[in-house]
Formats: C-alpha cells, sequence, structure tokens
C-alpha cells in the first residue's frame, strides 16, 4: 500500500483509477460512498444495494474491466482517498458511459473535487450521461453549474424495490469540454 500511495502523491493531478489503487482501498471507497450518501438523505436501501453490487469489491470489479472504471481523487496531504465517481458502459455495444456514484466525503465538499472527478470521467468516458433524483437537491444544484452538462429530460419512476415514486433528471456530457483539462 504504501508504494501506491508515493505513485500517487507523485502525480500532478490527484485523480487516479482503480487499477492504480488497488484493493488497500475498497474499503474507503465504501466509506466514502456511505458518508456522501447519508449526508444528502440517500434511504438505507439504496445504499446497500449499490454496496452489494458495483461497490462490494471496487478493485475487483473496476481494475480490469474495460466497461467500467473508477476514478478517485487522492488527497496528497492526508494520503488518501476523499472522493470516487464511477462510470459503467449502459451495454457492451454501446459507446456511452452512465456516470453513477459520486460521492465526495462530507469534510472536504465544497473544493471543487466534484468538478475534478467529473471532468476525468469526461476526458475518459465521454460521452457519458448520468441521472440525479429530484429530492437530491444538492447533486442537482452542483450539476446545474457543471457548464459541459446539459439536462435532457426529467421523468418519474416507480422503484418496486423500495416502493418509492421519484423524479429523475438526465444529464448528457456536451460535446466539447468548456472547461479546462485536469
Amino acid at each position: 500500500m504504501a508504494e501506491n500511495v508515493d505513485k500517487l502523491c507523485k502525480q500532478a493531478h490527484r485523480i487516479v483509477k482503480m487499477d492504480v489503487l488497488g484493493p488497500d482501498y475498497d474499503a474507503r471507497i465504501r466509506e466514502i460512498y456511505i458518508k456522501a450518501n447519508k449526508e444528502v438523505g440517500t434511504s438505507q436501501t439504496q445504499i446497500d444495494r449499490v454496496l452489494s453490487t458495483n461497490l462490494a469489491t471496487p478493485y475487483k470489479t473496476f481494475s480490469t474491466s474495460t466497461q467500467q472504471c473508477l476514478f478517485a481523487f487522492f488527497e496528497n496531504e492526508i494520503a488518501d482517498i476523499v472522493g470516487i465517481v464511477t462510470a459503467c458502459k449502459t451495454d457492451s455495444t454501446a459507446d456511452i458511459f452512465e456516470l453513477n456514484n459520486l460521492a465526495v466525503d462530507p469534510d472536504f465538499q465544497r473544493r471543487g473535487i466534484g468538478t475534478q472527478l467529473i471532468q476525468a470521467a469526461w476526458m475518459e468516458t465521454r460521452p457519458f450521461r448520468l441521472s440525479a433524483i429530484a429530492s437530491n437537491t444538492r447533486s442537482i444544484s452542483f450539476y446545474k453549474k457543471c457548464p459541459w452538462l446539459e439536462l435532457t429530460k426529467i421523468t418519474k419512476h416507480h422503484s418496486v424495490t423500495d416502493n418509492l415514486d421519484y423524479t429523475l433528471h438526465h444529464y448528457r456530457s456536451v460535446q466539447d469540454s468548456p472547461v479546462e483539462t485536469i
């Protein structure tokens, strides 16, 4: 693990892909996801569903796949991960990725980390799309501030698993990123 930390601390942009991190960071990735989602009021059922699927074993899931990847923001000062975003192809023939699980440790929010994670995903996986539950007003507010995201539609859904009705805001990346590349 110390060898990975040394490599990461030398990286200029502090955004790394899961295959660089190794399995030692799985627990921290899961912890960030839980903390960030509890902060915005995500139900425990929804959190558990993600933790039991693609975040069950992040290194195993994301380090070898060409269909999905995970980006982590590595904070040099504390030598640890403080934010993540995952990107998964919608199907094996599509060239479009779906961004999921954007999460920044609440102690490190409002420092541009989420923006940098989305920029990294944009550089690696464009085009992409993402969705946000309308009741997650913090996410909706964040996405509205991202000039390289475009709201495409708003839809209503019913989750049989949670027995909840909810509204989703759907976004897609625009062709040319108006932000500096990282």
